[in-house]
């Protein structure tokens, strides 16, 4: 809708970025912006790329609240670790904050722009000499939030169906991390309740989603052992956790850094193609300086 004809590889690519750069910073931080950088690098303009970003995180945030709601009632009882339930109280709270930020972002992002136009003004009057520059920003901050705004009542107003596609989708693609962990499983040697294991696997993405370590490394494998043992024996826990994370986390991250280089790489080659045509360009252009001189000379 944004822009017709581009290849849903862009998008492809843009996810796996994303996943490489909150794998290797805190709570996932660095994910969005790659995920606006390879978009940007294809063709899509930034409010539009932050508008969908939005609407796909805001469906994340919504099926996880929803996903993990059923997997407490589903399997509270398995486990009593004080560590794991403060986890899921610290996810409850974390989702269901940004859940109502982003849900103003999305249908209220006037109000976002008046914050900002009053903490620009705010920091130009603390300090004179930068007082230029942070308006210009602000202003352009602001600019670019009314071009997001327009973006997302296209979608809202025009679109509408835009936004249970997206829902949909959100679903579709946990569910199939979930059903993953149950293959890995299975080909371990443990039977066990299908249910159960999608339910536990629901609690644990909810706990990792916004996890401070890079990747979630550390509190994972503390996650998924703990909430593993009640179905699985334990000799076989360090075996399942490091498969569940190759697939999930370490291959697509790989992917996603090779994505990312290479978005870098062109860059610099055309910057360096252009100053080379630049430099062919001046040469050739005295060579002709010099050429009609001495063709003026030999006239005189």
């Amino acid at each position: 809708k944004l822009k017709p004809g581009v290849s849903q590889k862009l998008c492809f690519r843009a996810n796996i970025a994303n996943l490489f750069m909150g794998a290797v910073t805190p709570s996932q931080s660095g994910g969005g912006p790659a995920q606006l950088f390879i978009l940007y690098r294809g063709g899509i303009p930034l409010a539009g790329g932050v508008s969908v970003s939005v609407i796909n995180f805001l469906s994340t945030l919504v099926f996880f609240l929803l996903a993990a709601s059923f997997a407490m009632f589903f399997v509270q009882h398995k486990f009593s670790q004080a560590i794991v339930q403060y986890l899921i109280r610290y996810g409850f709270f974390a989702f269901a904050g940004l859940a109502v930020l982003f849900a103003i972002a999305l249908w209220r992002p006037d109000l976002i722009g008046k914050l900002i136009e009053k903490i620009t003004g705010l920091l130009g009057k603390t300090n004179s000499t930068l007082g230029d520059k942070i308006a210009k920003l602000g202003k352009a901050a602001v600019g670019e939030l009314d071009r997001y705004h327009d973006t997302c009542t296209t979608f809202i107003k025009r679109e509408p169906h835009l936004l249970p596609y997206s829902f949909v989708l959100t679903i579709a693609m946990y569910v199939n991390k979930f059903i993953l962990a149950y293959f890995v499983m299975r080909g371990l040697g443990v039977d066990a309740d299908f249910m159960q294991m999608m339910a536990i696997q629901a609690i644990i993405l909810f706990i990792l989603y916004f996890s401070p370590s890079p990747g979630g490394s550390g509190i994972a494998e503390l996650i998924t052992c703990a909430l593993m043992s009640t179905i699985m024996p334990a000799y076989l826990l360090p075996v399942f956790t490091l498969s569940q994370r190759f697939f999930l986390l370490y291959l697509p991250a790989t992917m996603g850094a090779f994505v990312v280089l290479g978005e870098l790489r062109p860059k610099v080659r055309q910057e360096v193609g252009s100053e080379e045509a630049n430099t062919m360009s001046s040469e050739n252009g005295h060579s002709a300086q010099m050429a009609a001189e001495k063709q003026s000379q030999a006239g005189v």
